[in-house]
């Protein structure tokens, strides 16, 4: 009989490398207490705040948003982005149970089988301008999606902005495909959910 078994994404023996910049793996730093300055510095950068939060952010803001999610009090899990030993990019994700993205709807359909406990939200940023146009996103996500993603995890959901056409190509890259949602024809949506489904395989 013909089984069918689902990829693990935790494969820390095999992880697989994807060289967005030709040459240099990134490598995932869990977020701590040292890196809020950097966050910091980052999320006040134009080509950031443009697209998360659209604000200058404060240094005791930073530290209550994002401390929870280092102590582990709130479920999100961050990340910095190192290529070589520069570090680039902020990435994080966290349960649909716990947060949901912007744009998310009781409209929004995931695929039959998968459950909001068996799906997470991914948001991404690259920090330094000079990293920007360079494939590093989609090396980043790729990353991600193929050696830290938990297990248990079925699938992806990550909300664009609507306008933010560098990320939307980003996440069509990497396979994310727009969600299906009631939608008011008569307003246009500032975020786009698309989502990343664990692959099948078929085993005889």
């Amino acid at each position: 009989p013909t089984k069918r078994r689902v990829k693990s994404a935790l494969m820390p023996a095999k992880k697989r490398s994807f060289h967005g910049n030709g040459v240099t793996p990134v490598t995932f730093t869990p977020l701590t207490t040292a890196h809020l300055p950097l966050l910091h510095q980052w999320l006040n950068l134009p080509h950031v705040n443009q697209w998360y939060g659209g604000k200058l952010f404060t240094q005791e803001e930073v530290q209550a948003k994002y401390l929870p999610r280092i102590t582990g009090k709130d479920p999100v899990q961050g990340y910095i982005i190192h290529l070589a030993e520069a570090p680039i990019a902020y990435l994080q994700y966290y349960p649909l149970t716990a947060h949901i993205p912007t744009g998310w709807s009781t409209d929004t359909l995931l695929p039959s089988g998968v459950t909001r406990a068996q799906a997470v939200g991914l948001d991404l940023f690259i920090g330094p301008t000079q990293y920007l146009e360079q494939g590093l996103g989609t090396q980043i996500v790729n990353t991600f999606l193929h050696n830290y993603l938990p297990a248990s995890c079925q699938m992806v959901v990550a909300d664009p902005h609507s306008k933010h056409i560098a990320a939307r190509r980003c996440f069509e890259k990497c396979g994310f495909r727009p969600l299906p949602q009631a939608t008011d024809p008569t307003t246009a949506p500032t975020h786009v959910l698309v989502g990343w489904q664990k692959e099948e395989e078929t085993v005889q």
